[in-house]
């Protein structure tokens, strides 16, 4: 849950913690965008940890 608030805080990512799902420790990311606009989700993932 920390770490998808974080991403979504700070770097504008939206993710959901996998627990929603039955699995603690995880976290799901949907990606039906485009190539570019992903790379991009990626990079800012980076830049916040």
């Amino acid at each position: 849950m920390e770490v998808a608030s974080r991403w979504l805080e700070k770097g504008h990512v939206a993710a959901t913690p996998g627990s929603a799902f039955y699995a603690p420790g995880w976290i799901r990311l949907l990606y039906t965008a485009s190539m570019e606009k992903l790379k991009e989700a990626m990079a800012r993932i980076k830049r916040v940890g």
